[in-house]
């Protein structure tokens, strides 16, 4: 900070007085009003109160020195003695609490064993109401694209038709309705129509499923986050920090990034197969 910011005004509030030193200008308060202000040196030499405190805090910080020792040298006799100790008094009382990390459970992990009810727990997730709406809309958009390719092959079917009698000299079927007769402006209007009306159901299907994919991953977040903040303290006891943790990384994160695309690829080809 002191590199960086060197030509900025750096305002610093803190309890940690290790760094006093090193600014330009401290203001000490207490009880919500100032006590000093100026240099470190200026406050040292002129307020008592401020001395006193820093003094006693060097003192403690020394000490805090002179009693921290390396691990590596503790007794390693007196070590093995206590070690020995313990373990003697478990075999004699049966009834000492094992170590946490014995506690720890197995995670129940099941690949490829998602049951159905799963799935329709994810998509109630997302909105009853908006899962409905995005089902017409898959019907309503497969209906129109159907309905333009079957109006399209009939008129081409009955003009190859009027076409052949032409030739033969049959014209006794030359009065084709009008909705067949690509000469009429009305049939060609119908064609777009169902060809538009298919266009847009599909494009509002698109958006009305990736509301109900971020719906439904927004609120399973948040209904997990709310039983873990209520859950027992056992189960932190009995579930590491780092199995938790990843259900709210790598799970949501796949909720939110490759299963909506696996739906959406499963639904494009269900189409697909029912159109055929």
């Amino acid at each position: 900070m002191r590199g960086v910011l060197r030509d900025k005004l750096v305002l610093m509030v803190t309890h940690q007085i290790n760094y006093v030193r090193q600014c330009d200008y401290v203001i000490v308060m207490k009880n919500g009003s100032v006590v000093s202000s100026g240099t470190y040196n200026k406050i040292v030499a002129e307020n008592e109160f401020c001395r006193e405190f820093l003094q006693r805090l060097e003192k403690k910080e020394d000490d805090t020195e002179k009693e921290t020792e390396p691990i590596e040298s503790v007794n390693n006799t007196e070590t093995n003695k206590i070690l020995k100790t313990l373990e003697s008094s478990k075999e004699e009382d049966p009834t000492i609490v094992e170590p946490l990390s014995s506690a720890m459970t197995a995670e129940d992990y099941r690949p490829n064993s998602i049951s159905f009810i799963t799935y329709l727990r994810y998509f109630w997730a997302g909105g009853i109401i908006a899962t409905l709406f995005m089902l017409i809309l898959t019907v309503l958009s497969n209906a129109g694209l159907v309905l333009a390719y079957y109006w399209m092959q009939s008129i081409d079917n009955c003009t190859l038709t009027l076409t052949t009698n032409m030739s033969i000299g049959m014209y006794n079927i030359t009065c084709l309705p009008w909705y067949f007769d690509y000469n009429n402006p009305g049939a060609i209007r119908l064609l777009a129509l169902f060809t538009f009306s298919g266009s847009l159901f599909v494009l509002v299907r698109g958006f009305s499923f990736y509301y109900v994919v971020l719906q439904a991953g927004r609120r399973l977040h948040n209904r997990m986050l709310h039983r873990l903040v209520h859950t027992p303290m056992h189960f932190f006891d009995t579930n590491p920090s780092g199995r938790i943790l990843n259900r709210f990384s790598k799970d949501i994160g796949f909720m939110d990034e490759q299963l909506p695309m696996s739906f959406y690829d499963f639904g494009n080809t269900l189409r697909l197969m029912l159109l055929l």
